[in-house]
């Protein structure tokens, strides 16, 4: 049997330390979303699966990311926690 493989992009950050109100995954990077970047280079490799952690409020990272999987991280406590 083989093994499926999932990549899990943690999206959910808001983005406070760049001052921007729009979620950090969604800031520009050459003209498009950096999240963006990430799921390009992902479509690239064997995975059977992407999924990104979203926050609560994470309606335009969902669709940002459309149309692969999201996940609701109900409880914010940061990837250091």
């Amino acid at each position: 049997m083989k093994n499926k493989i999932a990549a899990i992009i943690l999206g959910a950050g808001k983005g406070t330390r760049m001052n921007s109100d729009k979620p950090k995954v969604l800031m520009p990077v050459c003209g498009k979303p950096m999240i963006n970047h990430i799921i390009d280079t992902l479509q690239t490799v064997p995975v059977d699966e992407i999924v990104t952690v979203i926050s609560p409020e994470g309606s335009d990272v969902a669709a940002a990311v459309a149309p692969y999987k999201t996940c609701v991280q109900a409880q914010q406590l940061g990837t250091g926690l």
